[in-house]
């Protein structure tokens, strides 16, 4: 079976929708599946000027228009540049529609937002091939403050929803939120969760252990967007500091939030933050190395009550210890013992640490039954299965 994955963002981008996208056709391919992808006129290559590559043993078509302005990325673009990109999708059907054909696919499988969403349509229609539409988030509820194009952007997101054959969502807040907000039925939705690429997990991991309170380290590895509350808390660790505890948290990313979060530690001086900044996907291994809690305090919203991420996952898979903010988005994907929750308030997440920091030799305990429930829940070879069994029953519609 041959799936074309139409692909807003990917890699060599390392934000969560790319990881997600990676690990769905790695999976995918180890499940005998023959995955290809095509990415959008705003994704650049890996390697410069190319249109066509290689990764993981997966083929990449590629798109790119070469314009800086128009390439992904999570800072607001102006009108004018908007309707450039949007005009871009004649080509970009018309690439997807070559390839398709020429590659002879079974399944087209696209991926949001609505760009790749209404291109896989057209392809459909033109190749009749079954074509499902992946959601990872309401995305489009970050523009809420500009009505018009609010109203435009969710028109399309549900055109794209409503004429495909299945929707894919993360999560079952999610599939209630599309399900209700595009008129859609919920027969037509599958929930495929996140969950851990466990071959990109090293076999020999550096586990928790007994150690002295002031050796725990905390940590962070991901993106830096402001929902995720990093400026709460390096405050956090600012004040835990003034209390005695010279704990030290090391901060891995790079994001919008980026620059505010460091002008943030030195402003306050906070001595005991490492703000390693952005690394590569090979050196993720040695960042979790070094830490034993790693702390996820998204903040709550329309966004994060929705979305799962998937740091908390892998963070298990590492086996470390996880606390994390205590918002639907999270609780839909993983419980408690697994993970340790918090209010996403500052007082709140204070008394968390101090918390772990006291009782951390307790907390080493659970690490492998959480390591163990993601093997066993929430792997990608589990997922890859759900995939299939769905494209054999559109194909044979």
């Amino acid at each position: 079976m041959k799936v074309l994955h139409i692909l807003y963002q990917s890699l060599p981008d390392v934000a969560g929708s790319s990881i997600r996208s990676r690990d769905i056709m790695d999976s995918q391919l180890s499940a005998g599946i023959c995955p290809i992808a095509i990415t959008s006129p705003f994704q650049e290559p890996a390697e410069k000027g190319k249109k066509e590559e290689i990764i993981n043993g997966i083929k990449y078509y590629r798109t790119y228009s070469g314009k800086d302005s128009e390439k992904v990325s999570e800072k607001r673009t102006p009108v004018s540049v908007q309707i450039k990109k949007f005009f871009r999708i004649f080509a970009f059907v018309t690439a997807a529609i070559r390839i398709a054909k020429q590659e002879k696919v079974d399944i087209i499988h696209t991926h949001a937002t609505f760009f790749c969403g209404i291109t896989g349509i057209i392809v459909s229609m033109l190749t009749r091939s079954p074509c499902v539409y992946e959601i990872r988030s309401v995305w489009f509820e970050r523009l809420r403050d500009r009505k018009l194009v609010y109203k435009i952007v969710s028109f399309l997101e549900k055109f794209a929803a409503k004429h495909s054959k299945c929707v894919i969502v993360i999560n079952e807040k999610l599939k209630e939120e599309i399900s209700t907000k595009f008129s859609i039925k919920k027969d037509n939705i599958v929930v495929v969760n996140n969950a851990v690429n466990l071959s990109l997990i090293p076999k020999k991991l550096k586990t928790a252990c007994d150690k002295k309170r002031e050796e725990v380290v905390f940590g962070y590895i991901g993106n830096f967007n402001e929902y995720e509350n990093l400026d709460l808390l390096v405050d956090c660790f600012y004040e835990l500091r003034k209390l005695g505890y010279n704990n030290k948290l090391m901060l891995v990313g790079n994001g919008t939030s980026y620059y505010a979060v460091k002008n943030l530690i030195e402003t306050k001086d906070v001595t005991n933050i490492d703000l390693v900044g952005k690394v590569t996907p090979d050196e993720i291994p040695q960042y979790y190395n070094a830490v034993d809690v790693i702390v996820i305090p998204r903040e709550r919203n329309k966004i994060t009550e929705t979305v799962t991420p998937l740091k908390p996952l892998e963070a298990l898979a590492y086996k470390k210890i996880v606390m994390v903010s205590n918002i639907n988005g999270i609780r839909d994907l993983i419980e408690e013992p697994y993970v340790s929750f918090f209010e996403p308030e500052k007082e709140a997440i204070i008394e968390s640490i101090k918390e772990v920091i006291s009782s951390y030799n307790q907390y080493v305990l659970k690490v492998e039954d959480a390591y163990e429930y993601v093997v066993n829940n929430r792997s990608w070879q589990k997922n890859a299965d759900i995939y299939c069994k769905l494209y054999q029953s559109l194909i044979k519609i």
